[in-house]
């Protein structure tokens, strides 16, 4: 199946989703969108991978993600999104 990052909703529920050097190529505005259906897809506990220039810190979704390795860029999903962010 396709499934546009920027377009369609959420995929399934996954337990390790690999994003890894594709943030970059988006702006910041597209950014929040893909990580936000990013978030969408994953379950509590699952992990989230992106590259190594790659950063969450400044979206409102990171605040659904532990740092399990700042240096290989690994969040682990502790929570789902809150409705005010």
């Amino acid at each position: 199946a396709q499934h546009d990052l920027t377009k369609d909703d959420a995929f399934g529920e996954f337990d390790l989703v690999l994003c890894r050097n594709v943030l970059i190529y988006f702006n910041s505005d597209l950014q929040e969108i893909v990580l936000r259906t990013i978030n969408k897809s994953m379950c509590i506990g699952s992990f989230l991978a992106i590259g190594s220039k790659e950063s969450i810190r400044w979206c409102r979704e990171y605040y659904c993600f532990h740092e399990e390795s700042l240096e290989e860029k690994i969040y682990r999903k502790i929570n789902e999104r809150r409705s005010h962010l």
